[in-house]
C-alpha cells in the first residue's frame, strides 16, 4: 500500500510539471515592436500561429505531422536579459510587456521536412502572452 502511494504522489508531482512549460495552441500576433529589414510587420498583426500535436501552421513557421521537434530553456528575467541570444529583447525592455516574477520559456522547433527553424518562441509560466523575433521585429502573440 506504501508503494502504491508512493507512485501516486510521484505521479502527481511529475504530472505538474505538464502545465509549466511551453504551451501547445493557436497564438494571435497583436502587435510588434520595430521595423522589418525585410519584411512588413503591420501585415501580420491578426494572423495566428499554430502548433497542435506535432504540427505546426501560420504566420512564421510552417511543419507537418511528423517532423516537428521542439526543446526549450527555462530562464528568470535576469537570466533572458543578461543573455546575449536576446539582445533585441533588452533594447526593447522599456516597450515590452514582459510578466513579472514569472519563468521564461525560451522554445525552439525545428522542422524535419523542411528544414526550417522557429527560434526563440517566448512564452511565460502561468501567461497567455507570447513573443517571437523575426528579422529585427519583436512580435507579441496571445493566446487565442
Amino acid at each position: 500500500m506504501k508503494k502504491l502511494l508512493g507512485i501516486m504522489v510521484l505521479t502527481l508531482l511529475l504530472s505538474g510539471n505538464a502545465y509549466s512549460s511551453p504551451v501547445k495552441t493557436t497564438w494571435v500576433i497583436e502587435k510588434y515592436i520595430g521595423s522589418g529589414a525585410y519584411s512588413d510587420p503591420e501585415k501580420l498583426v491578426g494572423k495566428t500561429q499554430r502548433f497542435f500535436k506535432g504540427l505546426a501552421e501560420g504566420a512564421f513557421f510552417n511543419c507537418d505531422y511528423g517532423g516537428l521537434v521542439s526543446d526549450y530553456a527555462t530562464y528568470t528575467s535576469e537570466e533572458f536579459f543578461n543573455n546575449k541570444q536576446f539582445r533585441l529583447f533588452l533594447q526593447q525592455k522599456s516597450k515590452l510587456n514582459f510578466p513579472i516574477n514569472k519563468k521564461i520559456y525560451v522554445e525552439k522547433l525545428t522542422c524535419a521536412d523542411n528544414k526550417t527553424v522557429l527560434f526563440p518562441f517566448i512564452q511565460f509560466e502561468d501567461e497567455e502572452i507570447a513573443f517571437y523575433e523575426f528579422d529585427m521585429v519583436i512580435y507579441q502573440l496571445r493566446h487565442k
